[in-house]
């Protein structure tokens, strides 16, 4: 069950950043609206929840996979670097644009294109490694049974 909404939720935030940052190249300075905030805290709440609960599953896939558990720069070395998740969401759907590697501004709200598409990027990449790890849990779920 854990998992399963895990992978649901995961599946809403990243509609969300598609949605957010998919269509906005030209919007400046850049502001995600007050529904995609909200919608973006409830679920950012849920994974804080459950963070404890999950990592371990998180873990042994990343260790079966050959997934590098190093801590890197990009995520400030906030968990796995290939983790979707990216252990505490930023407060913010800004902040965490700039977590998936937006060029940092002073000018708070100033997203370009090249920051757009590399969000974009991120996500989709990460979108990749979550429909692995779902393959990944119905191939361990069905080894378990065959055991039992």
């Amino acid at each position: 069950m854990l998992i399963s909404k895990w992978v649901e939720h995961y599946f809403e935030i990243s509609t969300l950043i598609n949605n957010v940052f998919g269509n906005n190249f030209v919007n400046h300075p850049f502001r995600p609206s007050i529904e995609s905030e909200v919608e973006y805290q409830r679920l950012r709440s849920w994974f804080f929840n459950n963070h404890d609960k999950f990592a371990p599953i998180w873990q042994e896939f990343c260790l079966s996979n050959g997934i590098s558990m190093d801590f890197d720069g990009d995520t400030e070395g906030m968990e796995y670097p290939e983790n979707p998740f990216l252990y505490y969401f930023p407060d913010n759907l800004l902040d965490l644009a700039y977590m998936m590697g937006a060029a940092s501004s002073e000018d708070i709200g100033y997203l370009d294109e090249v920051d757009m598409q590399l969000v974009m990027y991120i996500n989709e990449r990460f979108s990749y490694t979550m429909l692995h790890f779902v393959n990944w849990i119905g191939e361990f779920a069905e080894k378990r049974s065959l055991t039992h």
